[in-house]
């Protein structure tokens, strides 16, 4: 079959029909537009962890107080001073931290800061008008609380900023003696005591090894 007649042939396109010669490749096409984003592979494994860094700055293990009750009966002269336990007395009675105590009176403040003071006393006198006040560094009355009757309770408070170096105690100022004593059923209940910093002033405290003080032991 000539190639002619192929054109009109259904065979045309079968290689046997014709003689015919592949002609050359066309010159390439322009390219297309760039196709949808596929989907997102699988995530990667997790990188090594990294070195472990510097400890950072121990924090203050306790805040600076005391609690302590006040035991039996107590006789005080005007511009006395009432006197607290010793830990090694009542290790249960008596708590600090970074507070000096002298053993009898007076508490030093070694970490300058805003305190929190209370102080309750049973009086049982035969005198009205007891008084008592929290006295500052020897000399300065502060927060005076007075019962006009002879028994009862009275009740100091004091917030204030108190510096390091500050002494307190807690003195009778009647102007007469005054007695504190305690409940027949508790020997403990002649008063306490509650001296404790609410917020420091970022100084540096006198003593920095208080800070591990054994809280039974001061």
């Amino acid at each position: 079959m000539c190639k002619d007649e192929c054109h009109n042939n259904s065979d045309y396109n079968d290689c046997r029909c014709c003689d015919c010669q592949q002609g050359e490749q066309g010159p390439q096409g322009e390219r297309g537009p760039q196709g949808f984003e596929g989907p997102q592979g699988p995530k990667g494994e997790d990188g090594k962890q990294g070195e472990k860094g510097p400890p950072g700055k121990m924090g203050p293990l306790l805040q600076p107080f005391v609690n302590s009750n006040i035991k039996g009966t107590q006789v005080i002269k005007n511009g006395g001073s009432v006197t607290f336990p010793l830990a090694n007395e009542t290790q249960t009675e008596y708590l600090a931290n970074g507070i000096e105590y002298d053993g009898k009176d007076t508490f030093k403040i070694l970490y300058p800061g805003l305190y929190s003071l209370t102080c309750v006393l049973s009086i049982d006198n035969d005198k009205p008008d007891n008084t008592f006040y929290i006295e500052l560094n020897g000399n300065t009355p502060v927060a005076g609380a007075a019962n006009i009757d002879t028994k009862g309770e009275i009740v100091l408070t004091r917030v204030g900023y108190f510096a390091a170096g500050t002494t307190i105690r807690i003195v009778n100022g009647s102007g007469h003696t005054v007695t504190l004593s305690n409940a027949s059923a508790n020997t403990s209940s002649t008063g306490h005591l509650s001296l404790f910093r609410i917020a420091d002033d970022g100084t540096e405290p006198i003593n920095k090894n208080l800070h591990n003080i054994d809280i039974t032991k001061v």
